[in-house]
């Protein structure tokens, strides 16, 4: 049952506020980082000789060191500079407020249960915290990619590749939904999903430091991109996805071509959605096409170089015509799979083995590499694994820290200071049979709302979310009285609001009050109130999700509007503590 007032608002409002503080936090967070950096180093310099025994004789150490070979040394600096970026990417002012709504849902709808649960877990922390969790998964990011650029073969460098390879995992499910199950999932829109071609890097690389021979051959690499555009171009031609029909692949990529961007670079997008526009058969088949037989060239000849440049620049093409670059929306969080696929295949063409001279150094000298802290390097060594630290601090400090109400200010109109005047008054029934007026509660503040009595949706979460709310006053909230008016013209008995109490757990609240009256009580109530109330020929009642905050003397003090989104719920919660704060004292 949807609001009758101004409901979800647009993200921007807020982008230049939360630019600035995203901003600030980042230049905060990287003054600690430099002071974490020092201490670190100065700590590892000094039991340089503790841990050199302790990891000495290590098989990952001893082993030769493959990841000096110049495709490992490529796929290692190009995918550190991808996660440099995509972390710089969530730091964008509109990533707190859009990640959930933009990129997050849209990407779980058709989702199995369980995947959507487990990604629910993380996606309500952030609800909660949209700012400090946001600053917190871009810092993960810089950390993997510094530490993937900057650290020297040991435990460092190992521990940042498994934390690549984790939060690949984390990133396939909550921000991706696994890639494969949202409407219109396709070699196009970049599926299987870009962050399983990251996590394939990790484990390329983790096996390299290993000295693991398969690492050499060129046909693992080969037959991981085969796999992945095979399952792209047979999601594309599924007729369930949608693209062999009008208008639906030149709509989706006409409206990336509008994001706000240089003109050269909606040039391919724009001309590509005309021909989709003309003949979206013909369109549609060369997608088709160009990734089956781009997978069928790299399965065939996974040695041949002339793969690889067709790899190459064939998906730089639809990277480029059909994913629109990947980065031009204000919450893309990567290049989409376009660039790390290229990446990818370009090492193709770098050889396998480690130079000879490498390798003679390796086997004449068979010691654990001095620590990526012994010397003055290792400050800028530090800042990966001190990175990974503050996040950890911040993600652990947001679950058990306060609540944000920025999202509830961004979806609603936000409170609204209302100017000292006295609350309508009002004398109904409780659902209980008692008699109850607004002169009643004199001395108590207020907290005042209308809700269908049959409603199933919107009503009871905006019920749950005040005595939520009312719950953090904790031995102050019985003072409080949570007061809903009915506000259906056919529903409204004190049978109907009973039993919503009864069955939404309300009646456990003493402070909990379910008004209701005859239908001329209620009408002029809504009225003095300023709340719509209209009755559909089909469907339930349509009515305005108001709140109102009226203090202990009986006076308005403040009113917003409650869009009862829950995935914002946590945020609502808050913003209600906060308006009645005031008044509780």
């Amino acid at each position: 049952m949807p609001g009758m007032g101004s409901s979800a608002q647009d993200y921007g409002v807020l982008s230049s506020s939360l630019y600035t503080l995203v901003l600030l936090s980042a230049v905060a967070a990287l003054g600690l980082v430099i002071i974490l950096g020092i201490i670190s180093s100065l700590f590892a310099v000094t039991f340089r000789g503790c841990l050199d025994r302790y990891f000495q004789g290590r098989p990952w150490l001893v082993a030769e060191d493959l990841s000096q070979s110049p495709r490992a040394r490529f796929v290692k600096i190009g995918f550190g500079l991808l996660w440099v970026v995509d972390g710089l990417f969530q730091l964008r002012p509109d990533m707190p407020g859009g990640f959930i709504s933009q990129v997050a849902q849209p990407s779980l709808q058709g989702a199995p249960s369980f995947v959507v649960s487990t990604a629910n877990v993380f996606l309500n922390i952030w609800n909660a915290h949209p700012i400090r969790v946001d600053l917190a998964t871009a810092w993960i990011q810089l950390a993997i990619g510094i530490g993937l650029i900057t650290l020297p073969r040991g435990v460092l460098r190992r521990g940042v590749l498994y934390l690549s390879l984790a939060w690949s995992v984390i990133v396939l499910v909550v921000g991706n939904g696994v890639g494969v199950f949202y409407h219109g999932a396709a070699f196009v829109t970049g599926a299987p999903g870009a962050i399983i071609i990251y996590g394939f890097a990790s484990l390329y690389l983790l096996a390299a430091e290993s000295g693991r021979d398969w690492t050499k051959d060129n046909r693992v690499i080969a037959y991981f991109g085969a796999v992945f555009l095979a399952i792209g171009g047979i999601m594309e031609a599924l007729p369930s996805a949608g693209y062999w029909k009008p208008h639906v692949l030149s709509s989706m990529i006409s409206q990336m071509s509008s994001a706000n961007q240089p003109g050269i670079a909606s040039l391919g997008p724009r001309e590509f959605a005309k021909l989709a526009a003309i003949s979206p058969v013909i369109s549609n088949g060369i997608l088709v096409a160009l990734a089956l037989s781009t997978a069928i060239l790299l399965y065939t000849l996974p040695k041949s170089k002339v793969s690889a440049i067709w790899a190459s620049a064939a998906m730089f093409i639809v990277w480029a015509v059909g994913m629109d670059f990947g980065i031009f929306s204000a919450t893309a969080t990567d290049f989409n799979s376009g660039l790390p696929f290229v990446v990818l295949t370009l090492s193709l063409m770098r050889p396998a083995e480690v130079p000879e001279v490498a390798t003679a150094v390796n086997v004449r000298d068979n010691t654990v590499p001095e620590g990526p802290f012994t010397k003055i390097k290792g400050f800028i060594f530090g800042l990966p694994i001190t990175g990974f630290a503050l996040s950890v601090a911040i993600m652990v400090a947001a679950v058990f820290g306060p609540v944000s109400d920025a999202m509830a200010q961004v979806d609603s109109t936000g409170i609204q200071t209302l100017p000292p005047s006295p609350a309508p008054g009002f004398s109904l029934v409780n659902y209980n049979g008692k008699h109850v007026s607004l002169a009643s509660f004199k001395g108590r503040p207020v907290i005042l709302t209308f809700l269908d009595p049959v409603c199933h949706d919107s009503c009871p979460l905006i019920a749950q979310e005040m005595v939520a709310a009312d719950s953090m006053f904790k031995k102050s909230a019985s003072k409080v009285a949570l007061v809903a008016i009915a506000a259906d013209p056919v529903f409204h008995s004190t049978k109907d609001t009973a039993a919503f109490v009864a069955s939404h757990g309300l009646n456990r609240y003493k402070n909990w009050y379910f008004l209701t009256g005859s239908i001329s009580q209620l009408r002029k109530i809504w009225n003095s109130y300023e709340v719509t109330v209209v009755t559909p020929r089909e469907g339930m009642v349509l009515h305005s999700q108001l709140i109102y905050f009226i203090n202990s003397s009986g006076q308005e003090t403040s009113l917003f509007e409650d869009t009862a989104n829950q995935q914002l719920t946590s945020s609502y919660v808050s913003l209600i503590y906060k308006a009645a704060q005031p008044m509780v004292g």
